[in-house]
């Protein structure tokens, strides 16, 4: 039913990830610590070694925008330079999977999403 609203979806976050390297650029933060931390995220993709319920959790909390919001918010009280430019990594790698697509896991299955099923084979 609201298959028709995915590209919008998608295309909204490829528009909040332009955002973030725009923002992360005109801070001049290290683009070295970007390359490094932008794919930590995904270490939660080896919770699935322990079931789709463990796996989905651990993803859907790893690609949340509430993670990164809540590293702002705490920012005032550690570090707020580096808080500030990891929450810009964090959501930038979370509307890069978004905008390919891949959204928040169903317990189910790797590939059901709240963005559709996940087609491998598409994306060849």
């Amino acid at each position: 039913m609201y298959d028709k609203y995915i590209p919008v979806i998608r295309l909204e976050n490829l528009f909040a990830l332009a955002a973030c390297l725009a923002i992360y650029q005109h801070l001049r933060y290290s683009w070295e610590a970007f390359a490094y931390a932008f794919l930590l995220p995904d270490i939660a993709l080896f919770a699935y070694v322990a079931g789709s319920r463990v796996g989905a959790r651990a993803y859907n909390t790893t690609h949340s925008y509430i993670g990164p919001a809540l590293l702002v918010l705490l920012a005032p009280w550690v570090d707020g330079n580096h808080a500030f430019a990891a929450a810009l990594i964090w959501t930038a790698h979370v509307a890069m999977d978004r905008s390919l697509g891949f959204g928040l896991k169903s317990t189910t299955s790797f590939r059901d999403t709240h963005l559709g099923m996940v087609n491998f084979n598409r994306m060849r």
